[in-house]
Formats: C-alpha cells, sequence, structure tokens
C-alpha cells in the first residue's frame, strides 16, 4: 500500500475515534445537564446544528446506544428512550441506565400499559421509577423538576443546587412538607418552602393554605387512630397510611408541633390490613406491627428484636415499662409463643395467661 493511501487511512481512524466519542458524557455530566433539564436533548455543535452520530464499524447491533434519547418525552432526572412506540424509563446514572446502554434490553423489567404522555406504554428496570415519571409527566410545570414518591410529589426549582443533590443522593436531610397542597390534593416536599409556594402559584392554586389547629383529635390535619393504636404507640392515619411513634417519645412532639419529619422510614404493606407505616424509628414501626399481629384483648404486646414483651392492660408493669423500659426483674419463656416467639413478662402468670389467650 502506497504512503499515501496509508496517510488517507490514519486521517480517516482518527476522523471515526472523534466522531464516535463526541456524544460520550461522564456520570457528573449526565447529572448536572438533568438538573438543568437539557439530559433529554442529543448533544449540539457548537454552532447549534445537529450533526448525526457515525457509525462504527465495530458497533454492537443490540447496543442501546443506536436508540435515540427522546427529547419530547424526556423529564430532569429521567433517562427516556422511545423504541416501537413505548418508552423505555430509567433514573438518569443508576446501574439500570448504564446496563441498558451498555447491553440493551435488560432481561427483568416492568411494563405499565398506557400510562404515559399520550397513553404510551412504559417500560424500565423498577417500577417505582416508572410511576415517578409518570408522576412527572403528569404533575410537571416548566421551571420544575417533579418526581413521585409513594403518592407524594417532590419540587425542586429546575437548575438549582437542590435538585442536583437530590439527583446525587437522594432525600435531602432538611425538607418542608406541606399536606395536600397540590394539585389534586397531593402532599408537596421540597427542599425550600418558596419553591413549593412558587409551584402552586403556576398550578393557580394560590397561596398555601394554613394548617388545621392542633386539637387532641385533629394534630396538623391527621386524625389519631383509635382502630389502629395499640397500648404504647402513638398512632395516626393520614392519605391511607399509619404514621406510628412511641407514645410520650420527642419524635412524637415533632410530629405533633411541626408535621412531617425530615428523615423518616417506610415499612410498606408492614401495617394492619396491609397498611403502609411509617415512623421516625424502624424499631418502633417493627415493634408496632408485632403488637398489632400479636396482640390479644387485656394485653399489651411490644416487639423487641423478634422477641415480644407482653404485659396486662393496665398493670404497673406496663407502666413501668412505657417509661423506663424493660424491668430490672422479668421471666423468659423461649419459643412458647406464636409463631414460635420468645415471651418475656415481669412474671411468669402474666405469659401463661396470654399463652391462653393466643391458642
Amino acid at each position: 500500500m502506497s504512503s499515501r493511501w496509508m496517510t488517507a487511512f490514519a486521517l480517516l481512524a482518527t476522523a471515526g475515534f472523534v466522531l464516535g466519542g463526541c456524544y460520550s458524557r461522564s456520570a457528573a455530566e449526565e447529572r448536572r445537564a438533568s438538573a438543568s433539564g437539557t439530559a433529554d436533548a442529543p448533544a449540539m455543535e457548537a454552532g447549534g446544528t445537529m450533526e448525526p452520530m457515525a457509525k462504527m464499524p465495530a458497533a454492537e447491533p443490540a447496543s442501546a446506544d443506536v436508540k435515540a434519547m427522546s427529547s419530547r418525552f424526556g423529564r430532569p432526572g429521567f433517562a427516556v428512550y422511545e423504541e416501537d412506540g413505548r418508552l423505555w424509563v430509567f433514573k438518569v446514572n443508576s446501574k439500570a441506565h448504564d446496563t441498558f446502554r451498555a447491553k440493551g434490553e435488560p432481561a427483568k423489567s416492568v411494563t405499565k400499559i398506557g400510562v404515559g404522555p399520550d397513553r404510551m406504554s412504559v417500560r424500565g428496570a423498577d417500577g417505582d421509577v416508572i410511576d415517578s415519571y409518570v408522576h412527572a409527566v403528569k404533575y410537571g410545570k416548566p421551571g420544575f423538576a417533579v418526581f413521585g414518591e409513594d403518592g407524594r410529589l417532590w419540587v425542586f426549582k429546575l437548575g438549582s443546587e437542590n435538585l442536583t443533590s437530590y439527583l446525587e443522593t437522594g432525600e435531602p436531610a432538611k425538607s418542608v412538607t406541606k399536606v395536600g397542597a397540590g394539585p389534586d390534593g397531593k402532599t408537596l416536599r421540597g427542599a425550600e418552602s418558596e419553591v413549593l409556594d412558587a409551584y402552586r402559584k403556576a398550578w393557580g392554586l394560590g397561596s398555601t393554605p394554613a394548617p388545621a389547629p392542633l386539637t387532641s383529635m385533629n394534630e396538623g390535619g391527621r386524625s389519631q387512630s383509635g382502630f389502629y393504636g395499640r397500648p404504647g404507640f402513638s398512632v395516626y392515619e393520614a392519605e391511607g397510611r399509619l404514621w406510628v411513634f412511641k407514645t410520650g417519645s420527642n419524635a412524637l412532639e415533632t410530629f405533633l408541633t411541626k408535621g412531617e419529619p425530615a428523615k423518616s422510614v417506610t415499612r410498606i404493606g408492614a401495617g394492619p390490613n396491609g397498611k403502609t407505616i411509617r415512623g421516625a424509628e424502624g424499631e418502633v414501626l417493627s415493634s408496632y406491627a408485632d403488637a398489632w399481629k400479636y396482640g390479644r384483648p387485656g394485653f399489651a404486646v411490644f416487639g423487641d428484636d423478634g422477641r415480644l414483651w407482653v404485659f396486662r392492660s393496665g398493670s404497673e408493669a406496663l407502666q413501668t415499662y412505657l417509661e423506663k423500659g424493660e424491668p430490672a426483674k422479668s421471666v423468659t419463656r423461649i419459643g412458647v409463643g406464636p409463631d414460635r416467639k420468645t415471651v418475656r413478662s415481669s412474671d411468669g402468670e402474666t405469659i401463661d395467661a396470654y399463652l391462653r389467650a393466643v391458642r
């Protein structure tokens, strides 16, 4: 081969390498682009003209890179691809998205028929991400990034540091909650109250309504539940879920005065009748779940590290346990309780009576 042809071949190979790599973005660049609302748009040349990506001879036909990311259906924080009249949706910078781009359609996926924009079917690796995207489409407004979560809406100002932080780390350490203040009565959450108010204004909802006055049965607009209550627990029903706190705790006091805590634990379907339960402490939720499942009339039951503490309702031993925790003297019966649970109490007679009640 002549030197002239070898030189030409080298130039073409170099050009192919540059064109093939011009659309590659780092993870950090992708997050920043998503926060600014440009993640779903293809890369543009400096002059503003979009050039087609050069096909590399060794490209894999099944690679997701050959799919065009949809700018029409894209939303901040989501990577959206249109294929055969359906949408593939992933969380930006997620492992599922990286795998899709590298290998194509995942081995396991979730499909929700007709839930997307224009009644398109939406597919993805995670059903929660699809639900969040559907809310973002339905409740999005220009200038805001919206994410659905457990029936509520997280709202951030487009391009803000708070949005970037949310995309990188998830729920912020400090947040504002406005119960039922959003469109369709949705609860709004965000890092700044002013942003939530601006979002409401964009929906024509006006100023945020004043919170309900605090009363013994209507703390912060929530109804304390007598049906789901158990001794030692304060239970509040809101939007079909249960908030559970240890009676007399600082977490309960904060909830009654300020509303939903900045950090909380959610156990989906773990409560009575399959209800989702939420609270400030996972241990309290587990204890309450056992109290509901294993409780019997005349007894107060508490779950504790896989065991059951049992007391007679209204007894001094129960009051001492609620005030001070584990009593100085106790009786333990290993594996004798329901589901072979170990049962503990302040005296053996109480354990015997409880075992008769559960059989």
